[in-house]
């Protein structure tokens, strides 16, 4: 709905302005470009996620290690293996495991 009235209200704005017409456009413009911009920045930056991915889809042991960098499937750190089970179950659901293979950062002994 958001986006709807965003437009809807720019398009009448452009339409009904006389003056400031191309200043608003500008701005619109800008925003647009902004947004766009800074939603594809680091789009590519997912080769950690992949890797960890990888080791959980190959691995034979019922929880796997990874590194202290990388996050899958979520913003934090996982220190602890029961903080991975729904993300388990959510992997093996989407059949990327064909067991559910818990996962944390440093927290296995090597």
């Amino acid at each position: 709905m958001f986006i709807y009235y965003f437009g809807a209200s720019t398009f009448y704005l452009v339409r009904e302005l006389a003056k400031g017409r191309i200043l608003y456009l500008l701005l619109v413009g800008g925003f647009i470009f902004f947004y766009t911009k800074m939603d594809n920045e680091n789009f590519d930056k997912n080769e950690c996620e992949k890797w960890a991915l990888y080791k959980m889809a190959e691995s034979t042991e019922f929880a796997v290690n990874l590194n202290d960098n990388c996050a899958p499937l979520g913003w934090f750190l996982s220190r602890d293996l029961e903080e991975s089970k729904l993300n388990a179950k959510l992997l093996k659901h989407w059949n990327i495991t064909t067991k559910e293979v818990l996962y944390c950062n440093s927290c296995l002994p090597q």
